[in-house]
């Protein structure tokens, strides 16, 4: 189930799930159904679309981000900035475990992730890129 925000009151997506819209049924209770793939939003509300998930990790780009070119990287409470063309953490932390499947990943589909960097920086939906094997 997606996790809410206690603060903000926004639902952001887990590992593997994708968000649930509420559905009232004939009996006035609430019950919840599979939406189609959503986007995940951060704490703070901004859009972040999904573009990979392998081995517990979810891959995000944000649209319209700072410079330089780079994606967010979830591994369960951990959570990263990765640098596009180096694989290097911009910010925040990954188990090194995990920043090596991300580093392994990204030197396989870094012409993807230049793409999907120039589709986020039009505001242009974003292609998903294939997880590791």
């Amino acid at each position: 189930m997606p996790k809410q925000n206690r603060r903000s009151g926004q639902v952001a997506c887990t590992d593997d799930e994708e968000l649930e819209s509420p559905e009232t049924n004939e009996d006035g209770a609430t019950a919840c159904r599979r939406a189609v793939r959503q986007p995940c939003r951060s704490p703070g509300g901004r859009l972040m679309p999904r573009i990979s998930t392998f081995y517990g990790i979810v891959v995000t780009m944000y649209h319209s981000d700072h410079a330089p070119p780079h994606f967010h990287a979830r591994y369960g409470e951990y959570e990263a900035q990765i640098v596009i063309e180096t694989g290097e953490p911009l910010a925040g932390y990954l188990p090194i475990r995990a920043l090596r499947l991300i580093r392994e990943w990204a030197s396989l589909h870094e012409a993807e992730l230049r793409a999907d960097w120039e589709l986020a920086q039009a505001r242009a939906p974003l292609a998903s890129i294939d997880p590791l094997p």
